[in-house]
């Protein structure tokens, strides 16, 4: 989230609300080559 546009408190609550129902991504490991 940037620093200006989005970041009210009303605004990160619509986001939080909106992303409760979603499960976490699995994370993969980094693979080097």
């Amino acid at each position: 989230v940037g620093g200006c546009c989005g970041t009210t408190p009303d605004h990160i609550n619509a986001i939080a609300r909106a992303v409760m129902p979603l499960a976490p991504r699995g994370v993969q490991a980094a693979r080097f080559k």
